[in-house]
């Protein structure tokens, strides 16, 4: 495989060119109520190569067969040397990147098989309804994912990456005559399949927070302080400010290039929001972005 992609890139008529291919096998199991609603395996592999031409513009070319990188190549280069610019297109410098970051799994998830994924994803199932006579409905949906990710430049990186996913999402409905209300517990991380064992606690925890809801008094419409736990005040953050500072929004939007400057004041001077992909084992979080850039902390709001 890395024959094969650097020998294209070194054909490349473009100023740069950077190929990126993903092979990936997934499972999802999901019950809804009593019944098995989804449990699914899928293989899968893709790629797309992008290409820089001066005096003209980007070129990208996706697709699923790997038998052709060059013709590939080729093809992404002529896209971008039929569309032109009106802003010469500078690439920020950056140090090329030689890496493998393989998986250390405790349990790897590839290697257990569907009957048990469904055995443990029904296990916990059966609980959620047998919990309480008021829970009339469930959602317990069993999910892993494993991509190899390769990466490589005409500058000179070349990144090999492992990425496993692996989650456990869990609804708890209760009814008290017209009164219906839901709580939801889940759990993702880049581990193995330990991280979805032994969760009964997660069905419990949905399952009375459900049935507590269900005597909970409606909140007079008003400004008060509140106390957020992290997940929901990072969810906040995420809908209220995360999305305003994507560097796509803010290229297409010219309200969000005003507002979005550095050294605009947000929020009280206590307030610190920062996006950091370096922290290990975490859902989103990578040695390298997807353009080879290792990942740091980079503060939105300081």
């Amino acid at each position: 495989m890395k024959d094969r992609i650097q020998a294209a890139i070194k054909n490349s008529k473009a100023d740069y060119t950077e190929i990126r291919i993903e092979e990936r096998e997934s499972t999802n199991i999901s019950y809804r109520g009593k019944n098995l609603e989804t449990s699914t395996a899928v293989l899968d592999t893709g790629g797309i190569v992008r290409c820089m031409v001066k005096g003209g513009g980007w070129g990208i070319t996706t697709f699923n067969d790997l038998s052709d990188l060059s013709l590939k190549v080729e093809q992404a280069y002529q896209l971008g040397k039929a569309a032109p610019t009106e802003e010469q297109i500078e690439l920020s410098s950056s140090s090329p990147v030689e890496d493998e970051i393989l998986a250390d799994l405790e349990i790897d998830f590839r290697e257990v098989s569907m009957s048990e994924k469904k055995k443990l994803t029904e296990e916990y199932n059966n609980l959620m309804l047998d919990e309480h006579e008021k829970i009339v409905d469930s959602g317990i949906g069993y999910r892993d994912t494993f991509s190899k990710i390769t990466y490589a430049t005409s500058e000179g990186t070349y990144i090999v990456e492992d990425r496993p996913m692996i989650s456990l999402r869990i609804r708890a409905t209760a009814r008290d005559g017209d009164n219906v209300q839901s709580a939801f517990e889940s759990i993702a991380g880049q581990n193995g399949f330990e991280n979805v064992q032994q969760k009964e606690d997660m069905i419990r925890v949905a399952g009375k927070r459900a049935i507590e809801m269900l005597d909970a008094k409606p909140v007079k419409g008003g400004q008060y302080p509140v106390v957020l736990n992290p997940m929901l005040a990072g969810v906040f953050i995420h809908e209220a400010f995360g999305h305003l500072s994507e560097a796509d929004f803010v290229y297409e939007n010219p309200q969000a290039k005003e507002m979005m400057v550095l050294g605009r004041r947000f929020g009280k001077d206590i307030l610190n929001v920062y996006d950091d992909g370096s922290i290990r084992g975490e859902y989103g979080s990578h040695k390298y972005d997807d353009e080879g850039t290792p990942t740091k902390r980079n503060y939105l709001i300081k």
